[in-house]
C-alpha cells in the first residue's frame, strides 16, 4: 500500500512536466544572436553571453531558440570602468553596461531594449567579463519588463499581419517555392491563437501539395530510368528516388507499382524496398502533431540553410 502514494507522486509529476512541456511549445520564439564578430566581446565570452540571454529569454515567459527566426534578442557591452585589485597576483576588475536589444530582422525595428550595469573581478580581462555577466540576474524587473513587452508586441505583429503573411505564402506556393512557404509559416507561434488556426490549415494543403510535387518528380525520375536499364543497376538507381516517395503523396501507389514491376524482373531484396516499408509503417503510425512537425522541420531547415533571416548587433529607429 505504501507503493500508492508514491505512483500518485509519480503520475502528478509527469502530469506537471507534460503541461509544462505543452506551455513551452507554446511560447514565443526569440532567436539568440551573439555576433561572431562582436568587438565589444571577447571570443571567450560569446558562449556565456549567448547562455545568459537564453536564462533572460526562458525565464520570463518566452521561448530561446538558435533557430533563425523574425524576431531575436542580442546585445552590447560597455566597458566604463576598469581597474587592478589586489596583489600577489593582482587581479582585473572591470564594471559594464550590458545593453540587451530585441528587435525584428525583418522589418529592421527595435522591440524593446534596457541596460544592466555589472562588476565582475577576474585573473585576467576574459574571467572579469564572464565574471560579470554571471552578476546579471535574468529575472531582475527590467528584463522581465523587457521579455514581457517584447512578446506582447511579437504576438499583436502576427495578429495584425496575419493576411499579409498568408497572402506571402500563397504567392510562394503558386511558384512552388514551399520551404520558403513553410519557413514564413513556422515563424507564427502558436500562442498567436486566431491567426495560429489558419496557419494549420494553410499548411496542411500546402505541405499535400508539396508532398505530391517530389513525389511526381522522382517518381518521373525513377521511371526514366528502369526503362532505360532494366538491370539492377538501374534499379538501384531508380530506387533511391522511389525511396523519397511518401506514403501521403497521391501517385504511391504507381510508386509501388513500379517497385513490384523492378522487384519481379531484379529478383533481388534490393535496400529501397526496405525503406519504403519503413515510411509505410511510419505513415500508418504519424498522428496529427506529426503532420505539424513535418512541416515545420522543412520551414525552418530551409530558414536555417538558406539563411532566410539575417541579424544586425542594434537597429535604430
Amino acid at each position: 500500500m505504501k507503493r500508492i502514494p508514491q505512483l500518485i507522486l509519480g503520475l502528478a509529476a509527469l502530469a506537471v512536466a507534460a503541461q509544462a512541456s505543452a506551455q513551452a511549445s507554446r511560447n514565443v520564439p526569440l532567436t539568440v544572436y551573439v555576433p561572431e564578430q562582436a568587438e565589444y566581446l571577447p571570443e571567450i565570452a560569446h558562449a556565456a553571453m549567448a547562455n545568459k540571454m537564453r536564462q533572460v529569454v526562458n525565464l520570463n515567459g518566452m521561448g530561446a531558440t538558435d533557430d533563425r527566426g523574425q524576431f531575436y534578442i542580442t546585445c552590447t557591452v560597455s566597458v566604463t570602468d576598469k581597474e587592478v585589485v589586489g596583489t600577489a597576483p593582482a587581479k582585473i576588475a572591470q564594471k559594464m553596461d550590458v545593453t540587451f536589444y530585441v528587435a525584428d530582422a525583418l522589418g529592421k525595428k527595435m522591440y524593446g531594449t534596457t541596460t544592466v550595469s555589472v562588476r565582475g573581478v577576474g585573473e585576467n580581462e576574459n574571467k572579469a567579463y564572464i565574471a560579470a555577466l554571471k552578476q546579471i540576474a535574468p529575472t531582475q524587473p527590467a528584463l522581465k519588463a523587457l521579455i514581457r513587452d517584447a512578446n506582447a508586441k511579437i504576438i499583436a505583429y502576427y495578429e495584425s499581419q496575419c493576411d499579409n503573411i498568408l497572402q506571402q505564402v500563397q504567392t510562394l506556393a503558386l511558384a512552388k517555392q514551399y520551404e520558403a512557404a513553410f519557413f514564413q509559416l513556422s515563424l507564427i507561434p502558436e500562442a498567436c491563437e486566431t491567426c495560429y488556426a489558419r496557419v494549420l490549415t494553410t499548411a496542411n494543403a500546402l505541405f499535400q501539395k508539396y508532398i505530391d510535387d517530389r513525389a511526381q518528380a522522382n517518381l518521373a525520375k525513377a521511371r526514366s530510368i528502369w526503362n532505360a536499364g532494366q538491370d539492377r543497376e538501374a534499379a538501384e538507381e531508380a530506387g533511391e528516388y522511389l525511396a523519397e516517395i511518401l506514403p501521403d503523396a497521391t501517385c504511391y501507389p504507381q510508386a509501388e507499382a513500379l517497385a513490384n514491376e523492378i522487384k519481379s524482373k531484379v529478383r533481388e531484396d534490393l535496400d529501397f524496398y526496405r525503406e519504403m516499408y519503413v515510411r509505410q509503417v511510419e505513415y500508418e503510425q504519424k498522428n496529427t502533431q506529426d503532420s505539424i512537425k513535418a512541416w515545420r522541420d522543412v520551414g525552418v531547415a530551409y530558414g536555417n540553410n538558406q539563411q532566410a533571416v539575417t541579424y544586425a548587433p542594434v537597429f535604430v529607429d
